[in-house]
């Protein structure tokens, strides 16, 4: 095994346990990234800590994110959104 200090992180194992909350009827997968070669956890980014079943939420120490999941319907769910950041485009002044 690396030390954290010298690894690249060119490989990860990713963990996915997916959990049925029976008494609400909610699904929640919870994810944790590691590097294979050092075993340093990932830190998921731009999501707050907390606990959600209306949108994804990270640990309190970003190490793994809990998403709110759904069987899928064959059409976008209602509130469905999606953002796209393009760092070339700045915005314009109001």
């Amino acid at each position: 095994m690396r030390k954290p200090e010298n690894c690249e992180h060119h490989h990860f194992h990713a963990r996915v346990d997916v959990n049925r909350i029976i008494d609400i009827g909610k699904f929640v997968a919870d994810i944790k990234i590691e590097c294979s070669e050092c075993k340093t956890p990932f830190e998921f980014i731009g999501v707050p800590a907390g606990h959600s079943y209306a949108g994804p939420r990270t640990s309190i120490d970003f190490c793994q994110l809990s998403a709110p999941i759904q069987p899928f319907a064959g059409k976008l769910a209602a509130r469905s959104v999606f953002e796209a950041y393009d760092p070339a485009v700045r915005p314009t002044d109001a």
